[in-house]
């Protein structure tokens, strides 16, 4: 078993908008109104604490889920909420 989970800390959709308001002031700015695929991901957290990932909505997500076996998650629980997301069985 793994000492850390593959869902460290799930990020809000709060924080994600916080974070937008943040880039759309700093010095050569980036526009309002950014996706929040692409705030979390300039970010540097896209992963599985993604809002969107973890709502089911994640354009990536299958292709992340491709990625991880069951050696990689925390438990089998994380592992079978992780690809219940995506996954049809």
């Amino acid at each position: 078993m793994n000492e850390k989970s593959l869902i460290d800390e799930v990020i809000t959709y709060e924080e994600v908008a916080k974070r937008g308001n943040y880039f759309s002031k700093i010095d050569g700015g980036y526009p309002t109104g950014m996706s929040v695929c692409y705030i979390v991901g300039i970010s540097g957290d896209c992963g599985f604490s993604c809002p969107d990932f973890q709502a089911g909505v994640c354009e990536f997500g299958v292709e992340m889920l491709e990625k991880i076996t069951k050696e990689d998650a925390e438990d089998e629980e994380e592992y079978n909420f992780l690809k219940g997301l995506y996954c049809e069985e």
